[in-house]
C-alpha cells in the first residue's frame, strides 16, 4: 500500500490572498491557478456542487461577504474558513508548514496499519495519492478514484493535525472498502442497510468509536478519534428515535412504499446524511461534522462485528440481504432484544 503526497497548490493560493490583501488580485490569476491538476481533481468531484466559475466569483469577493448572502450551500458552509485564512495568512502559513515539516512515514505507517487491521488478510489493499489543498467545497476530507483529499483550512482551523494518522486511515479504509465489496444493486433492503458499512465501519475500526449498542473496537485506546465530539454524543443520546426512522425505512421498503433506488437515495439523501440537528434552519451551518448515516452505521454494522468477528461480519456486507437477521441476532447476544428489527 503506497502512498505519494501532493501540496504544492497551497503556495499559490497564499499568493492568491496576499494579492486580495494589497488589492491587486486578478480574475486570471485565479483563472491560473484553479488549472492546477489538484483543484481540476476537486472540480471533477465536487461537480455541479461548486462550478469553476461559481467559486472565481465567490473568492473575488468572499471577504465582503456575509453567510447568509451566499447562495450555494459548500461555498456557505466553507466560508468562515476563508475569512479566517484571509485575516491571518502568515499565521496559516507557518502552521500549514510546520505540519508538512512533522508529518513523517511513522504516520503514513499508523494510517496504513490500522486500515490492514480493518479488513480481513484477503482483501487487496490500494495504492493511493494523498492531496492537500485549500479546499473549494465544505469537505473536509474524502476519497475519490484512488485519491484521498484533505482541506488544509479546516485541518488548520480546527486543529485537527495531532490525530492525522486516523484521519488518513478513515478515508484509505473508503477506498479498500470500495475495491472488495461487491456493491448491492438488485434487493432493495440490502442495498439500503449496505450504504451504511462504509462510514459505520470507518468510524468503528479507524477512528474507535463508541456507540450506544456498538462498542468501541479497541478497549485500551481513546475512543471516538478525530470525530466531532459533540456529533457523536448527541447522535449516541439520540439512538432512540433515530432508531425508529431505521425500522420505519425497512418497513416502508418491506411494503414497498419506498420501491425505488431512487426513492432509497432520497430519503438517504433527506434523512441519513442530514447533519442538521432538531430546530436548525437550512440557512445555519449544520451543527453536526457526522451524520446519523455514520454512527447508526456503527451501531448495525459494527454490533455484527461485536459478536461474530471480521470474517462473519465481511459474509454479511458482501451478503447484505442478511443483515437484519443477523443484526437481530446479535441483539439476542447482547441482551439489547428490544431493538430487533421485526
Amino acid at each position: 500500500m503506497k502512498i505519494c503526497i501532493s501540496y504544492s497548490s497551497i503556495s499559490c493560493i497564499l499568493q492568491l490572498l496576499r494579492k486580495k490583501k494589497d488589492g491587486n488580485l486578478k480574475m486570471r490569476d485565479i483563472e491560473n491557478v484553479l488549472r492546477h491538476p489538484d483543484y481540476r481533481f476537486e472540480f471533477r468531484r465536487y461537480g455541479q456542487r461548486v462550478s469553476e466559475s461559481a467559486f472565481i466569483i465567490y473568492f473575488m469577493n468572499f471577504e465582503t461577504l456575509q453567510e447568509e448572502e451566499i447562495e450555494n450551500f459548500d461555498l456557505r458552509n466553507h466560508h468562515s474558513f476563508w475569512l479566517d485564512i484571509f485575516m491571518h495568512i502568515d499565521n496559516y502559513e507557518k502552521q500549514i508548514q510546520s505540519f508538512f515539516d512533522k508529518l513523517s512515514k511513522e504516520d503514513i505507517d499508523k494510517a496504513i496499519l490500522l486500515v490492514k487491521q480493518s479488513f480481513p488478510s484477503s482483501f487487496s489493499l490500494v495504492d493511493s495519492k494523498l492531496l492537500f489543498t485549500c479546499g473549494i467545497g465544505q469537505s473536509f476530507g474524502y476519497p475519490y478514484r484512488n485519491c484521498i483529499h484533505f482541506d488544509i483550512l479546516q485541518l488548520i482551523k480546527n486543529k485537527e493535525y495531532p490525530h492525522f494518522s486516523y484521519l488518513l486511515a478513515h478515508e484509505l479504509h473508503h477506498l479498500v472498502f470500495k475495491k472488495n465489496i461487491r456493491k448491492e444493486d438488485k434487493h432493495l433492503e440490502g442495498y439500503f442497510v449496505q450504504s451504511f458499512a462504509s462510514e459505520g465501519l470507518a468510524i468503528k475500526f479507524t477512528n474507535n468509536v463508541q456507540g450506544f449498542l456498538s462498542k468501541k473496537r479497541f478497549l485500551d485506546r481513546k475512543e471516538n478519534v478525530g470525530l466531532d465530539e459533540f456529533s457523536i454524543q448527541y447522535l449516541n443520546k439520540e439512538f432512540d428515535n433515530t432508531w425508529r426512522e431505521f425500522k420505519s425505512d425497512i418497513y416502508k421498503i418491506r411494503h414497498g412504499k419506498i420501491n425505488t433506488l431512487q426513492e432509497v437515495n432520497k430519503r438517504i439523501s433527506s434523512y441519513w446524511l442530514n447533519c442538521f440537528i432538531e430546530g436548525q434552519e437550512y440557512l445555519e451551518i449544520p451543527k453536526l461534522k457526522q451524520s446519523r448515516y455514520y454512527t447508526f452505521g456503527n451501531e448495525i454494522w459494527g454490533t455484527i462485528y461485536d459478536v461474530y468477528g471480521m470474517e462473519t461480519l465481511y459474509y454479511v456486507v458482501n451478503h447484505p440481504e442478511e443483515c437484519i437477521a443477523y443484526f437481530n441476532n446479535a441483539l439476542n447476544f447482547i441482551h439489547k432484544e428490544e431493538y430487533a428489527i421485526r
